[in-house]
């Protein structure tokens, strides 16, 4: 489906997206400051960051945008990897102090 007819829609899709980001590293120090402080919080809150990164350089920051012509296939490529191993690895963080509380709950 084509979006040219509806630029507006699409401009407040991006900035929906990009707000919810806003919200995702909110949560995220949320729930830093009720668990228990692990260091996987900090890369969920970073793997956040990384996946806005590009939506708010193209998006929210319009001001950037030309300079930033020709990075941001770069840009974009280098932050879906970082915040993909970043959530990984964050999640793998809770998984494991999630089987360590289960084993002494047990």
């Amino acid at each position: 489906m084509e979006f040219g007819y509806f630029p507006g829609i699409i401009f407040a899709l991006h900035l929906l997206a990009a707000l919810s980001f806003v919200l995702a590293v909110f949560f995220a120090i949320r729930l830093y400051k009720e668990t228990d402080k692990g260091w996987y919080w900090l890369s969920l809150l970073l793997s956040a960051v990384f996946f806005a990164l590009p939506q708010w350089l193209r998006f929210v920051l319009p001001a950037l945008a030309p300079r930033l012509r020709l990075l941001p296939p770069i840009l974009d490529e280098t932050s879906n990897i970082l915040a993909s191993l970043l959530f990984a690895l964050s999640c793998w963080g809770m998984y494991k102090t999630m089987k360590h509380i289960r084993k002494r709950v047990e």
